[in-house]
């Protein structure tokens, strides 16, 4: 079903998917879109931590990826863990 809604008889304009409190919602409630969108924002921020720091020391790498990395994917995960192993599977293999 596809619905019109109208304001002062102007149609708004209908939309697949929409970001709000920094999720994104599609019109059928999946969370891929949004599991897609934090794996490729937290896999260029590690890429970008992995260029900046010339060291390779271990301890500090992972100490950078826990503070600017982890809270990325973290974010709102309660919607990852609802919808099962296949949508977990795009987290992992990034």
């Amino acid at each position: 079903m596809n619905y019109q809604y109208c304001v002062d008889h102007s149609s708004l304009p209908s939309q697949l998917h929409c970001k709000d409190l920094g999720v994104i919602i599609t019109n059928d409630l999946s969370p891929l879109q949004h599991i897609c969108d934090i794996t490729v924002k937290a896999h260029k921020r590690a890429k970008c931590i992995l260029r900046c720091f010339t060291t390779r020391d271990n301890d500090l790498l992972v100490r950078a990826f826990l503070v600017y990395v982890r809270p990325i994917l973290e974010y709102n995960s309660t919607l990852v863990t609802q919808f099962g192993h296949p949508v977990l599977y795009v987290i992992t293999r990034s």
